[in-house]
């Protein structure tokens, strides 16, 4: 059940038609939405430019109403400072009697009634109050409480009215009072007579002033209005955007005017500040791009139509091609598995005069084709078996040679000629470990004991002017061999090199090039070659060709065959050679 799954899969994923859907996905949706993507970085483009400068002009037009009405109210802070009543009357000790008292009560009327006159001359104005700490007393006028009189206030009334310390004149705050936001600023009349003698006043305004013109500039764009005053600290009416004030913070606001791009949840967001000119204070807008831009919600829209569109066309080119060109592939893909099996009689008949048909056609002369080769692969096999049976009864020939001398080694060793006898023996071991029952690998040692055998009769020949020793690094004596490298090799420094010389020396190394690659190096004091015949012989190696008149390459061009035969190109063969110096010729082949 998990193999046809797993089959099916593979099928899959190597299928067709998957594949010409990739196809087409790259080809048409892929580039449509990147150049969705170019257009929309465009859009977006544009529009911030284009709400930025829109923010801009309105917070501008916001600037310059607030700052009309903070001039329109410390006028109003300074005409009290010019008015006798606090410049002067409000000094009056006869204020500071007790409040029953007729005289202090007339005093502290007209004081009240004053402030209230200036109350009334502002419509702007939420709350006037004045703390006069001559007589110990609070004079207020507000919507909620016209004119009222607080003798003796508590300490925190006094501090709301005198107001933060380190204060300057003319500075504008935003403080919270029972639920509601108050632009306040607080100034100090003082006594004509001695300006170190001051009453403290504070003016509030309704934050609803300066939020409803925000309102009216950015109607429905769901924008959020802050602060930022003269200490850097955000102020925002706006009480649920506790994220969006603290990343203004972190934000350094530089020039009077500018704008950053930011996004929150995957939606991009402008805030764009304007600093007053009247006060410290920087106004900064909050506002999602989307909400201005127009132009790139009609592009989103039509970008699903568009997408529809493609999946119609898609669906409709994929259909074309299942019954056209799939579906015919798939027929030559089952009669090809039918072929595969062994069934030569399938037939491929299509109606279709296209380019599957065609191939469907030469399918059929294919098979027609294989059906005559297999009839005359069979009979070249039969007679390939004959020349295999011609090969073996050679094979009892040498098999027969070799015994006949081993009868001639034991006859000669009977009648005491041991001169025969070890020549004979070395033959007939000669040729047992060559023929090695018709197998092509040896061991090691096997083929250390075929050069001994052959250079021990080739010195007899040479009157045993011949000194040779076959040397093995211990641990490769088992390992296995290809067995025709490695007499032509001694024989070739044999006959050119230690025979013109009548005698000589050679040495044979077998050693371990790498864990799995052995070294075969044999080397002769011979007669040696020139460089000019150096380099004639290394030629003929490497191209397999004998110059004109020389054939005394063939040995070593065989080796470099069987070489390359068994091999491939995962071998080393070299030869140097200095003239009456001697020969060097080094193979390195893996084992096995």
């Amino acid at each position: 059940m998990l193999y046809h799954a797993q089959k099916n899969k593979r099928r899959f994923r190597h299928s067709l038609l998957v594949k010409t859907t990739a196809v087409l996905v790259i080809i048409f949706i892929v580039p449509m939405l990147f150049l969705y993507s170019l257009l929309k970085k465009d859009l977006n483009a544009s529009a911030l430019n284009d709400v930025s400068s829109y923010i801009s002009i309105s917070l501008q037009n916001l600037s310059s109403t607030m700052d009309e009405i903070f001039t329109s109210v410390e006028s109003i802070s300074n005409q009290m400072r010019a008015d006798n009543v606090f410049g002067d009357l409000s000094f009056n000790p006869a204020l500071a009697a007790e409040p029953r008292d007729y005289a202090a009560f007339l005093l502290r009327e007209q004081v009240s009634r004053t402030l209230y006159q200036y109350y009334l001359s502002n419509s702007y104005i939420d709350s006037l109050v004045v703390y006069n700490p001559f007589c110990d007393a609070i004079f207020s006028n507000s919507v909620q409480a016209t004119r009222k009189t607080l003798s003796h206030p508590s300490p925190e009334e006094i501090r709301r009215v005198m107001g933060p310390e380190g204060r300057l004149e003319k500075q504008w705050f935003m403080e919270e009072e029972n639920g509601k936001t108050y632009l306040v600023t607080y100034f100090s009349p003082y006594s004509f007579n001695n300006p170190t003698r001051k009453l403290y006043a504070r003016a509030a305004l309704s934050a609803d002033v300066m939020l409803q013109r925000f309102e009216q500039l950015f109607s429905g764009k769901d924008a959020h209005l802050f602060i930022v005053d003269a200490s850097q600290a955000v102020l925002s009416p706006a009480k649920d955007a506790p994220d969006i004030v603290a990343g203004l913070s972190s934000h350094s606001f530089e020039g009077v005017m500018g704008w950053y791009e930011s996004s929150m949840n995957g939606e991009s967001y402008l805030t764009v500040h304007c600093r007053s000119s009247h006060t410290p204070w920087l106004y900064a807008a909050y506002a999602p791009v989307a909400r201005f831009n127009t132009a790139l919600r009609v592009l989103e829209r039509y970008l699903y139509y568009f997408i529809a569109c493609l999946a119609i066309i898609l669906a409709v080119t994929l259909t074309f091609l299942a019954y056209t060109i799939i579906r015919p592939m798939r027929v030559i893909s089952n009669k090809m598995r039918q072929a595969e099996h062994g069934d030569l009689s399938v037939r491929i008949h299509f109606r279709q005069r296209d380019e599957l048909g065609y191939v469907g056609h030469r399918f059929n002369v294919l098979l027609e084709k294989l059906q005559h080769l297999i009839q005359e692969n069979y009979e070249t096999q039969m007679l390939k078996n004959e020349f295999e049976l011609k090969f073996i009864q050679t094979q009892l020939k040498e098999h027969f040679i070799y015994n006949t001398l081993d009868t001639i080694h034991w006859i000669a060793d009977k009648h005491k000629v041991p001169q025969i006898s070890n020549i004979i023996f070395s033959l007939s071991h000669f040729f047992r470990l060559t023929l090695n029952h018709g197998k092509d690998m040896v061991t090691v040692r096997e083929a250390k004991e075929i050069l001994e055998c052959y250079l021990s009769l080739v010195n007899t020949r040479m009157n045993d002017m011949i000194q040779f020793q076959v040397n093995v690094q211990p641990g490769l004596e088992e390992c296995m061999v290809v067995k025709y490298f490695f007499q032509p090799v001694v024989e070739n420094a044999y006959q050119h090199g230690i025979r013109e010389k009548q005698g000589g020396h050679i040495d044979v190394d077998i050693t371990r090039e790498a864990p799995r690659r052995i070294r075969y190096r044999v080397r002769d004091d011979g007669v040696g070659m020139d460089v000019q015949r150096l380099a004639q012989v290394r030629g003929a190696i490497q191209n397999h060709t004998v110059s004109s008149g020389r054939n005394d390459c063939f040995a070593l061009i065989n080796i470099d065959r069987q070489l390359k035969m068994y091999f491939g190109e995962d071998y080393t063969f070299e030869i140097d050679s200095q003239p009456n110096m001697g020969t060097s010729v080094t193979l390195v082949f893996p084992l096995g």
